[in-house]
């Protein structure tokens, strides 16, 4: 099976949501057309494609349960980690192919007599053809005829379909201590998917040695992404300014900061 034929039964799957199915496509992009694999981040597929990371998160997950795709991922340093996906193509069975029978066959075409529409067909109202039937003929030359196909459902927004797909399933919120009580299981590498718009972890919703860790853990990023390690001034500075940054956006009396979106 070649990569065409895989996207058009990702596409025709009527029990997959079209998201799902958006995201899907997404992944046959970033992995090997001969091994199906690839190395790919939910970062990366986030940002490539404009996809929301919990939209993202929930999706991947759905489509692991219908055992289209594998996620495995293993640290390969110190919050670092590398992501493989691979797709399962036998899981990604055809669905309802139209057998056409005799009645659908066109009737007998009619040619015109128009000079510019040499060995074109036009079929009869028979034929249940939902363009109409030309058989006049003006100077055409150097015009095309513009077609609009209102009836394709294919025509739609996928970001409609990621805004509806988020809309059925009712947003829940729990308390900041009840978020806590969560995350205090965790190393926060390893909770990527409370990140923020900033892909950060609210250290509000972490106890005092989780914020330490994500604290450490920004500075690791910011040490790779210039290529040198911080000074210990400069490292104190870093602190202190995290914190402050987290405490302007979920000060004490904001919503966020007492209602902390359950994403688990």
């Amino acid at each position: 099976m070649n990569e065409f034929e895989l996207q058009t039964r990702v596409m025709k799957h009527k029990s997959v949501k079209p998201a799902d199915k958006f995201v899907m496509m997404c992944i046959l992009k970033s992995v090997d057309w001969d091994t199906w694999k690839g190395s790919v981040s939910q970062m990366y597929i986030s940002t490539e494609y404009n996809i929301n990371r919990r939209t993202l998160t929930r999706t991947l997950t759905r489509l692991s349960e219908l055992g289209w795709i594998k996620v495995d991922v293993i640290r390969v340093g110190y919050d670092k980690h590398q992501t493989t996906i691979t797709v399962n193509i036998n899981a990604i069975k055809p669905q309802g192919q139209i057998v056409h029978t005799e009645k659908d066959k066109l009737s007998t075409p009619i040619r015109t007599e128009c000079p510019h529409r040499e060995g074109q067909i036009v079929h009869t109202e028979k034929d249940k053809l939902t363009t109409p039937i030309r058989t006049d003929c003006l100077d055409r030359e150097g015009q095309i005829d513009p077609y609009i196909n209102n009836n394709n459902n294919n025509n739609k927004d996928i970001n409609e379909d990621i805004n509806k797909d988020q809309a059925d399933e009712p947003i829940k919120y729990v308390s900041r201590m009840e978020a806590i009580v969560y995350t205090n299981k965790f190393h926060p590498r390893d909770l990527r998917h409370l990140a923020d718009d900033r892909d950060k972890v609210p250290l509000h919703i972490l106890n005092a040695k989780n914020k330490r860790l994500e604290i450490e853990r920004r500075v690791a990023v910011v040490e790779e992404a210039r290529g040198s390690k911080m000074g210990h001034h400069e490292r104190l500075n870093f602190d202190g300014s995290q914190r402050d940054e987290d405490a302007k956006i979920y000060h004490a009396h904001s919503f966020e900061f007492k209602n902390i979106r359950k994403v688990w």
